[in-house]
């Protein structure tokens, strides 16, 4: 008898933690769910995320140690990722402009919103205010780290860690391949035990997923389900346009996949989906990304080259689910509150989310942070973010599939354009 692919299994995990999440609320266990179920998601969180740092480093610099074309493709990755984002903050406008979701939102559902988490919003805009008391030169300045192993050891410093990488990188490229073979090895055997360490990971996805998931629910609905409901019904507006929007770009990718590329979009949902599933269930492109690169090596085929360059890169700097997201949250908070925009607004908001979703780090929660800022640019009052709080975490799930796909997606039309089939 045939076992389960690895998708599969990980698609039982998470429906067994929808449903125990949601026993656990009716029961009444919510505790037991965070005391004895919820560690071991987090073990496998960790996992990844123990991974994830040492392969952007050892991937990108192979990238540049191995190939003399990387000038070539490089340019295409970045062009690449510039239109895909650009396509998911006008999709992300238009839909929300044409819905207007906030302008029907029940008073009461939006004091009741900003009552519960305003709190919350407040300390997200406190931390914004922080950070922008720094000038333009000084954010710039700032991504190059002065500490590599600093860098090295913190998630939320990814972009940074990256910009380091890339410079090492550059600087390995020009040295004759006589004094780095030593080196070279080095990286190679440190690539294929990370690789080795993903591959066991992915063993235990299941598991960890369930937890994860189980505790998403848990934490969302509290001891009653009702609490969840009501949050969904007060919010359906919102989340039908982003939901609308994220499925709009997955069809847009699999249109792309189809023009722009003879591997199909068929056998790249079918060798993808393990990494869609992780992604969804962590909310973490950077815990992802061990996952993206073994299965768009192993399963897709890519070249290790255009991989190691591409997905790592685009782990920090090419996030299409957060660009689609923050268009449609500052949009639905702009319509909620009664401010007009004129097209010059929308063009200005689309340009700012642009290069904001750039800078977003690619870790839980960072989108929400980022959108407060995109809040004060409209001169809207940043506690207003409470307003989409409430779901944050679900929508921060399914924009992370979004960013991870976006990444495979733009790495296999380089890699693979449909020229190449004639």
């Amino acid at each position: 008898m045939r076992s389960p692919s690895l998708s599969a299994r990980i698609g039982i995990g998470l429906l067994s933690g929808l449903l125990l999440g949601i026993l656990a609320s009716l029961g009444g266990w919510t505790e037991l769910v965070r005391l004895w179920v919820l560690p071991w998601g987090t073990l496998f969180l960790n996992g990844l995320k123990l991974v994830a740092a040492p392969l952007i480093v050892c991937s990108v610099l192979s990238s540049f140690a191995s190939s003399a074309g990387w000038p070539r493709f490089g340019v295409r990755v970045v062009l690449g990722f510039l239109a895909s984002t650009a396509t998911a903050v006008t999709l992300g406008l238009t839909l929300c402009a044409l819905w207007g979701p906030g302008r029907d939102l029940d008073p009461t559902a939006r004091q009741a919103l900003l009552d519960r988490y305003g709190g919350e919003a407040q300390q997200r805009a406190e931390q914004v205010r922080a950070d922008r008391e720094q000038s333009f030169v000084e954010a710039i300045a700032h991504m190059v780290p002065d500490n590599f192993a600093a860098a090295l050891s913190d998630n939320r410093a990814m972009l940074e860690l990256v910009v380091a990488v890339l410079v090492f990188g550059l600087a390995l490229s020009t040295v004759p391949r006589r004094h780095t073979e030593n080196l070279r090895a080095f990286l190679e055997g440190l690539e294929a035990l990370l690789l080795k360490l993903v591959q066991l990971l992915l063993h235990v996805a299941p598991l960890g997923v369930l937890a994860l998931m189980a505790a998403l629910v848990v934490d969302v609905a509290g001891s009653s389900l009702n609490r969840l409901l009501a949050l969904l019904k007060a919010l359906a507006g919102y989340a039908g346009v982003l939901a609308f929007g994220f499925a709009g770009m997955l069809v847009l990718y699999a249109l792309a996949l189809t023009i722009g590329s003879p591997l199909g979009w068929r056998r790249f949902w079918r060798a993808f989906r393990p990494a869609m599933l992780v992604a969804f269930s962590t909310s973490s492109s950077a815990a992802t990304l061990p996952v993206t690169l073994e299965r768009c090596e192993r399963e897709l085929m890519i070249p290790q080259p255009i991989s190691r360059f591409a997905l790592p890169l685009g782990a920090t700097m090419h996030m299409d689910g957060t660009a689609l997201y923050q268009a449609v949250a500052a949009l639905f908070i702009a319509q909620v509150l009664g401010a007009e925009l004129g097209l010059a607004d929308y063009l200005r908001l689309g340009l700012l989310v642009l290069l904001i979703s750039v800078g977003t780090a690619p870790v839980p929660g960072a989108g929400v942070v980022m959108l407060v800022l995109v809040l004060e640019y409209l001169d809207l009052p940043s506690e207003s973010v409470a307003l989409i709080l409430g779901i944050d975490r679900l929508v921060n799930m399914c924009r992370t599939v979004l960013n991870v796909t976006g990444d495979a997606v733009v790495a296999t039309l380089v890699a693979f354009p449909r020229r190449s089939a004639d």
